[in-house]
């Protein structure tokens, strides 16, 4: 038997599927529209919870991100065979699975376990024309954010003291002192680069990384100490997808 009860909402978008239909509204207009509502509805809500300086928690990591551009970075070779690889434990795994998600302008990450092999890659495009580094990782770059929006902000992270130095100084950071900060190497491309026989039909990147920190949440013990005397309105995690295909070691 169906319900007999009709949710305002319910009525509401049947009404407005009615005179979409009545005006002949445009698909994309109708989209824009209800995206307006949505905005309306979310700012609404907003300003009924709104605090002066709200306390933020945001974990967990940073990183130092090196841009480069993907197809100046690796040159094409004939052996290229577009697949994908869960880690990257060669230059030729590197080229094949640039390639598989190249062909389909896929963003990825890879963990790339051969520290060497890494380092070289680094040096290398860190020298390349356009090539620059920059802070990295979605709770420091959201934790800036919040910032500057007014919030009181605790970020949990470790990184050196002159990655520490790209962040605001207003914000509170716990996670203790890495001697050397995690880096990603970022492949990005345009809609329409070639790369040998591939056409990206759309813009992206390509990440690979030799993380020691962040997979681990090395600041996750401070974090947990610092929540009790920070009293925190929200918390907000993120960085956990670092852990995917880490090698982590039997029982931890």
């Amino acid at each position: 038997m169906i319900p007999k009860v009709v949710t305002l909402g319910t009525l509401c978008s049947a009404l407005f599927v009615c005179i979409s239909i009545y005006l002949n509204i445009s698909p994309d207009d109708e989209l824009s529209i209800r995206l307006k509502y949505v905005l309306q509805g979310l700012i609404d809500v907003e300003n009924k919870f709104k605090s002066e300086s709200p306390k933020v928690a945001v974990g967990y990591g940073a990183c130092n991100d090196l841009f480069v551009e993907g197809k100046q970075f690796l040159e094409f070779d004939t052996n290229v065979k577009p697949k994908h690889c869960d880690e990257i434990s060669s230059e030729t795994d590197l080229k094949d699975t640039f390639a598989y998600f190249f062909r389909h302008g896929a963003a990825a990450e890879r963990y790339m376990p051969n520290s060497t092999l890494f380092d070289e890659l680094v040096s290398r495009a860190s020298v390349m024309d356009g090539a620059h580094f920059s802070l990295g990782g979605n709770a420091p770059l959201m934790a800036q954010r919040l910032s500057q929006e007014g919030c009181q902000v605790l970020l949990a992270a470790t990184m050196t003291p002159r990655l520490r130095h790209s962040i605001a100084p207003s914000l509170k950071v716990v996670g203790g002192t890495a001697a050397r900060d995690d880096v990603h190497l970022i492949l990005e491309y345009k809609a329409g680069d070639l790369w040998g026989p591939y056409t990206a039909p759309r813009a992206n990147r390509f990440i690979i990384h030799n993380d020691n920190n962040n997979p681990v949440i090395s600041s996750l013990e401070e974090f947990q100490q610092a929540l009790k005397s920070f009293n925190t309105d929200l918390l907000v995690v993120s960085g956990l997808q670092m852990m995917d295909n880490y090698p982590f070691e039997k029982g931890k």
